[in-house]
């Protein structure tokens, strides 16, 4: 049986009250003479032959029956508009099933609300403009090289603090910052422990741009069958 209870969490150094679900029946601690059969020591991957021996199945490698393959036609500037777009030739490609532009999608909200899925406004190099769906994928790259863009090119910049100016090229409506304001966190008091340390250094730090490791070769498959649609 499972009970509300009401406990205090901590975080960055605020507290807040919340309620967690708590089993009646919890594990009991574990003793320190207790062994285990996973815990502690090595555990071989189940994945790991097909992953090291090129055999295992990832999203790309699906192939269905009569399935077809989508591809996005992507913004190349940092920032621009589009100005008129012609699909025309890409329509006529045998085998292209349907082209998808902002002329006839509706408005999906898209990046928190800040933009929409396919819009005249282009904010970043690699920003959807059109999305074709095409029988194979040499047939999808072919329409997706016919489609003729013409864009605007807008003023951009790339430094995070010439973007918070006034007068920096505003991206959004809103202001250049996600979400409308810096997220401010604090612990304890900065001030305090600024006038009781013996040595304050000021200064300005800068880092290399960071990425973590994951490829992340998006993609994703969808089919409709008797019982609804499988993504």
């Amino acid at each position: 049986m499972v009970r509300l209870r009401k406990t205090r969490a901590e975080i960055e150094g605020r507290w807040r009250e919340e309620y967690v679900a708590e089993e009646e029946e919890r594990v009991k601690p574990w003793r320190r003479e207790q062994r285990f059969n996973y815990v502690g020591g090595r555990v071989r991957a189940i994945d790991g032959p097909a992953k090291v021996t090129g055999r295992a199945i990832y999203t790309v490698d699906v192939a269905l029956p009569g399935m077809l393959v989508g591809r996005f036609l992507r913004c190349p500037y940092p920032h621009a508009r589009i100005l008129s777009i012609d699909t025309s030739r890409a329509e006529r490609i045998p085998g292209v099933r349907a082209v998808y532009t902002y002329l006839n999608t509706p408005k999906i909200p898209w990046h928190a609300g800040m933009s929409y899925l396919m819009d005249t406004n282009l904010r970043y190099p690699g920003e959807e403009v059109a999305f074709v769906v095409a029988e194979d994928e040499a047939i999808a790259e072919d329409a997706l090289n016919s489609i003729y863009v013409e864009y605007e090119r807008l003023p951009h910049v790339v430094d995070p603090l010439e973007a918070m100016r006034e007068e920096a090229p505003k991206i959004h409506e809103g202001g250049n910052v996600f979400g409308g304001g810096p997220s401010r966190h604090s612990r304890g008091s900065p001030e305090k422990g600024l006038q009781e340390a013996s040595v304050v250094i000021e200064d300005e730090f800068r880092t290399s741009p960071v990425l973590h490791n994951s490829l992340e070769t998006h993609g994703c498959v969808a089919y409709w069958h008797s019982q609804g649609l499988t993504v």
